[in-house]
């Protein structure tokens, strides 16, 4: 029964994570700006150091430049679910199956 229940808290605060991750990039993506300089500059750099200089679209750049934003939100998402899952956890839920 405990083990059923760590599976079932842990999918939730996954699905919890990635939810919390696509709201905030979500967010940030409504502000009017445009692309950071150094976002452009390690997009490049990245792409010429492990591709050998094949630079992509510019229009894949933006693309790109989503999914490091989204990488950045899942990992702060992430990181505060995770202190405040298992918190909860040791507080409530684990009371309940002893």
């Amino acid at each position: 029964m405990k083990r059923l229940a760590v599976v079932i808290w842990s999918v939730f605060c996954v699905a919890l994570a990635i939810t919390g991750a696509y709201y905030l990039t979500a967010l940030y993506l409504t502000m009017p700006t445009d692309m950071p300089y150094w976002v452009d500059m390690a997009i490049r750099f990245g792409f010429s150091f492990f591709l050998n200089n094949n630079m992509p679209d510019p229009d894949d750049m933006g693309v790109i430049a989503l999914l490091i934003y989204f990488s950045i939100s899942m990992a702060i998402s992430g990181a505060m679910i995770g202190v405040v899952g298992i918190f909860l956890w040791r507080r409530t839920i684990s009371f309940f199956l002893r």
